[in-house]
């Protein structure tokens, strides 16, 4: 069931939505993008099995917001 118009309009937003234009990614971006993924795989394989599903990590993190 959708909210009607007047309500959707009244749900204030924390960051405003904006649409951007499409850009080239450079050489330069990839080379960083894949410095970063090196780094989260070094960092997941430092670790290693933390013994915990995803759904239940993420209601973990849910229940802490609360």
């Amino acid at each position: 069931m959708t909210q009607p118009e007047r309500d959707r309009e009244s749900i204030p937003t924390e960051i405003p939505i904006t649409r951007y234009s499409f850009t080239t990614v450079t050489s330069k971006e990839i080379e960083r993008r894949r410095l970063l993924f090196e780094e989260a795989t070094s960092l997941r394989d430092e670790l290693g099995p933390i013994d915990i599903s995803t759904a239940e990590l993420i209601r973990e993190d849910r229940d802490d917001l609360t």
